[in-house]
């Protein structure tokens, strides 16, 4: 196998017959997606699509820990509030793009998701058509706890998941791990951590574009059958009352419902759960919260494509605001864990004030996107 790399690479790839794997190179920050590398991976991707006998591409963490932690919100926060917002916009209009572009892309895209897979990593992972979690895989979009919002597309595949799973998900940030990965759809294989290496090794070796070739070499190293029963453990033991829950109209109403489980939960084996839930949904931003909901209902009639280019007038609006530096300085600069929200209670957060960060950009800042060809066949081989 070809390396093309420096030890300080923070993106570098390997080259095994015809498929081209990139290896996301920032373990000590867990693999978070800055500017350069979404460049990186860009110009990489547009040189391999270029070339037929390219029959596919791989992307993985490097580390061992992470698949890819999420984007590299730190230096965006201390872009903007250094007065630097041009800059801070122009990472999320990168990152959509290369979101937008990998969903295009019509030859495998195989994600090996081998650890933790937040934000800005699900933009790298979800849209492609083969996604391999592990045992080892933590799934979560925990963007409404520092003021932001579950963006990469997550309007989009985040409310086509079953029985609100992905409201629930977008408005707490929980942890979805392992096999639960895959029995939400997020990921369409399950393969042991240890069995990663030999399986890449594995679809290189087979050098074909062919999905039924490619499909079989894959699930010579699948550990979950269908038919396995749903573990104890797994969050598919409550979907019932998650869709129950998290179906109420407003964000005071699916809060009222989880304190009202918690408490018919308290002292039986399901309390940790709903408390956890719980916990997660007070962390959030309120206005992070009532604009997620919004947008996450909305997006489920959306395609890709205009919901990227929403959220991006999203992330414009938040880029101009506060909640967004306030949660971030708070959980991942000075580490206190006590924002101090603009809005501090959900009743503050008017209607009006959720439609500010819906309104209009001005036009020569909005995200242009391509129009889509492949919507009816997004995450297929």
């Amino acid at each position: 196998m070809g390396l093309t790399a420096t030890p300080n690479e923070e993106v570098f790839w390997e080259d095994r017959q015809s498929f081209r794997a990139a290896v996301l190179n920032r373990p000590k920050a867990l693999n978070a997606l800055n500017g350069n590398m979404v460049d990186q991976l860009s110009e990489l991707y547009d040189q391999w699509l270029r070339f037929p006998h390219i029959k596919g591409i791989i992307v993985k963490g490097k580390g061992g820990k992470a698949f890819c932690a999420g984007g590299d919100v730190r230096t965006v926060c201390e872009q903007g509030r250094a007065g630097e917002k041009e800059n801070a916009i122009d990472f999320f209009r990168r990152e959509y793009k290369l979101n937008y572009k990998i969903s295009q892309i019509e030859k495998p895209y195989i994600a090996l998701i081998d650890g933790i897979c937040m934000g800005g990593g699900a933009g790298l992972s979800v849209h492609g058509n083969v996604r391999i979690a592990s045992e080892k895989t933590v799934f979560a979009m925990p963007e409404c706890a520092i003021g932001f919002f579950p963006d990469v597309g997550g309007s989009y595949y985040l409310p086509r998941l079953q029985g609100n799973l992905g409201i629930m998900l977008g408005l707490t940030g929980y942890n979805l791990k392992g096999r639960d990965v895959v029995l939400s759809g997020l990921a369409n294989y399950y393969v042991a951590s240890h069995l990663m290496a030999p399986l890449q090794f594995r679809i290189q070796e087979v050098a074909t574009a062919d999905a039924e070739v490619l499909h079989t070499a894959i699930t010579e190293f699948e550990a979950l059958e269908k038919d396995d029963p749903i573990p104890d453990d797994s969050v598919f033991q409550h979907i019932e009352e998650i869709e129950r829950i998290f179906g109420a109209p407003t964000v005071e109403g699916i809060a009222a419902n989880l304190a009202a489980k918690k408490q018919e939960c308290a002292g039986l084996k399901d309390e940790e759960f709903w408390t956890e839930l719980d916990k997660g949904l007070a962390k959030g931003a309120p206005v992070s919260l009532k604009v997620t909901l919004k947008l996450l209902r909305e997006g489920a009639r959306m395609p890709l494509r205009e919901c990227l280019i929403r959220e991006f007038r999203l992330a414009y609006h938040f880029m101009h605001g506060t909640s967004f530096y306030d949660g971030v300085t708070s959980q991942l600069i000075t580490k206190d864990k006590n924002p101090q929200w603009e809005y501090k209670t959900l009743e503050e957060v008017t209607p009006e004030i959720v439609d500010h960060y819906f309104s209009p950009i001005p036009e020569k800042e909005e995200l242009v996107l391509p129009e889509e060809k492949r919507e009816k066949t997004r995450g297929k081989l």
